[in-house]
């Protein structure tokens, strides 16, 4: 779906390069970590009764922040067409040269969120 959203069109030479390393991926996944989930995060409490009501609101503000980045995603090529002091070839700069202030702040943001999971979490790793 994400392909057909992003391409808005469906044919062979996008899904199957996309299906293949999807298999691809989820064989090394399997290769590397066996059948257990890659990130366990263990449940050692239930959730009271009480705050329920704020599970609504917690998925009513992650479908607004979906929503939000659904728009930001699809809208990228606009905002790219503003950007005319860069070369089209050199776009991908851009990014880079926006994460990289991240990436001094907290590294554990980039890459994999794994390890940013279990830091957030304070879950010791499996490993």
């Amino acid at each position: 779906f994400l392909l057909e959203e992003m391409t808005h069109n469906f044919n062979s030479r996008i899904w199957i390069p996309a299906l293949t390393s999807s298999i691809i991926s989820a064989f090394i996944t399997f290769l590397f970590f066996g059948t257990k989930p890659c990130l366990y995060i263990p449940i050692t409490t239930k959730l009271p009764v009480a705050s329920y009501p704020w599970l609504i609101v917690a998925g009513v503000v992650i479908g607004f922040l979906a929503y939000c980045f659904q728009f930001a995603a699809l809208s990228l090529t606009w905002w790219y067409s503003k950007i005319t002091f860069i070369p089209k070839e050199f776009h991908s700069i851009i990014p880079l040269l926006l994460v990289i202030p991240v990436g001094l702040w907290n590294p554990y943001i980039l890459g994999g969120s794994h390890d940013f999971i279990h830091k957030f979490a304070r879950i010791p790793p499996l490993l």
